[in-house]
């Protein structure tokens, strides 16, 4: 018998998925997967994803509206300018633009506005930081 995937599993099933097509494939440390950072004269992603309070259309209905969004956490390296982060930030903006949906699970991801694009920074290792907020949300059974 296999474990029951919980809904929010799925919905971030279906955006991680997406994400990793996005061409050329990067390096991707997932929440709660064993990852080692690359050096750092290699580029790699973490993904977190947060949950907002979900909305509860109907008092006691069989199901609510998950909001949330998935953080993309672009590192680049330092001191080579901005503009390759800028361009994966800008190609994740485009892959997860307003109304497009993502399935896994049966459940049904739906990115409701345009990622919003952080400003930069250098983390303490050199690396040049970039970071994409995708809004999500998706109707779950209670």
């Amino acid at each position: 018998m296999s474990d029951p995937v919980a809904p929010e599993v799925s919905m971030a099933k279906a955006l991680e998925a997406a994400l990793k097509s996005i061409d050329p494939a990067m390096l991707t440390a997932l929440e709660n997967v064993s990852f080692t950072p690359p050096a750092v004269t290699v580029a790699y992603q973490e993904v977190i994803h947060v949950l907002a309070t979900p909305d509860n259309a109907e008092k006691g209905g069989s199901t609510f509206l998950q909001t949330g969004y998935m953080q993309v956490i672009l590192r680049f390296p330092g001191a080579k300018g901005k503009g390759a982060a800028w361009a994966c930030a800008r190609a994740i903006r485009s892959l997860f633009k307003a109304e497009a949906s993502f399935e896994a699970d049966g459940i049904t991801t739906n990115i409701g506005l345009t990622p919003r694009i952080l400003p930069g920074s250098n983390d303490t290792d050199g690396r040049y930081v970039l970071t994409v907020r995708v809004p999500f949300n998706a109707e779950l059974p209670n």
